[in-house]
């Protein structure tokens, strides 16, 4: 979550309120996509390699966790 939130910029409501949907990344590229933002507002933010790898090392993780086939991009436990 860290590295996502350095190289992207958003807030951390808007980081944890995302679901796998509103993520697409490729091996060139990625988006990252904020429905809800600051003042309600809708954007798509690029993804530079790191942040697109680390949430590829996440997604490999996430799904041995608790909640993994719901929609939440991030779980707590």
């Amino acid at each position: 979550m860290l590295t996502v939130l350095l190289f992207t910029a958003l807030r951390i409501g808007a980081l944890a309120a995302l679901d796998r949907d509103d993520l697409a990344i490729s091996a060139r590229k990625g988006v990252v996509t904020v429905r809800r933002g600051k003042g309600e507002r809708y954007r798509q933010v690029p993804l530079n390699a790191e942040a697109r790898d680390a949430l590829d090392a996440w997604l490999d993780q996430r799904t041995a966790l608790p909640g993994h086939d719901g929609p939440a991009q991030f779980l707590s436990l």
